[in-house]
């Protein structure tokens, strides 16, 4: 029973949010990144198909934002933006407020598809 227990209680733990913190790595891309893929797109204007594949466990608001600002400034018609990241919340509610915080991408006049985790928009 002991034993058990000690093999069955870790179990339960690998599905709780706070054990995926703890367990899981933690992945950042910088600001510059975003900045650069702005500029990069205004300085390729024949660009017309994106895809972006990232792993950021950190993509909040400001980078939602910047990503919004390089698409706006751009010829892209078709965009996919995936993010590779453990779909869990690291620093605040970034994976909560995914979807909030790419929805003006979905606004602009393209096909668009942007995922994280299990969050397809």
């Amino acid at each position: 029973m002991l034993c058990a227990m000690f093999l069955i209680f870790p179990i339960c733990f690998m599905f709780c949010d706070w054990w995926k913190q703890i367990v899981y790595p933690f992945y950042t891309v910088s600001l510059d990144f975003y900045r650069g893929l702005g500029t990069f797109l205004r300085r390729v204007p024949s660009c017309q198909t994106l895809r972006v594949t990232v792993c950021d466990s950190n993509f909040n608001a400001e980078k939602g934002q910047l990503l919004y600002e390089a698409l706006m400034g751009s010829q892209v018609k078709n965009v996919t933006f995936v993010n590779l990241a453990s779909g869990i919340n690291c620093m605040e509610e970034e994976h909560d407020n995914f979807k909030m915080n790419v929805s003006r991408i979905k606004e602009l006049p393209m096909t668009s598809m942007l995922t994280w985790s299990n969050q397809v928009i």
